[in-house]
């Protein structure tokens, strides 16, 4: 479990990562979204034990995702030296509230441009 004193306060950044966690047909499923690119990848059936190492879980999922779209792997940088940093926000549909209950994964790559990037 991931506690809310364990959430680093970070601002936010085009290089982040959301992830959702989502309930289906009683499974529980990983839903995580690039905010530069809106590139996703959609995990059923996660589990606890997945979330012990959430970087390894995260670059593996990013990783398989690039493959199935025929990216190039380092379209998000080097994905096995990022570090992942789990920080609480506030989606928008919330902000006019005092609930802020989802997780932001700011993944930190190196520095370059992607493309899947808009125009």
């Amino acid at each position: 479990m991931i506690r809310a004193r364990e959430l680093a306060d970070s601002a936010p950044d085009g290089e982040d990562w959301y992830a959702n966690l989502l309930w289906s047909s009683g499974r529980k499923c990983l839903l995580l979204t690039h905010v530069a690119t809106l590139f996703t990848v959609f995990e059923p059936d996660v589990r606890a034990a997945d979330f012990r190492d959430p970087g390894r879980l995260v670059a593996g999922l990013i990783k398989r995702e690039l493959l199935r779209e025929q990216l190039p792997p380092d379209t998000f940088g080097d994905l096995e030296t990022a570090e992942v940093v789990l920080a609480k926000t506030t989606p928008p549909h919330q902000r006019r509230s005092e609930r802020s209950d989802a997780a932001v994964l700011p993944r930190r790559w190196p520095e370059r441009s992607s493309p899947c990037a808009r125009r």
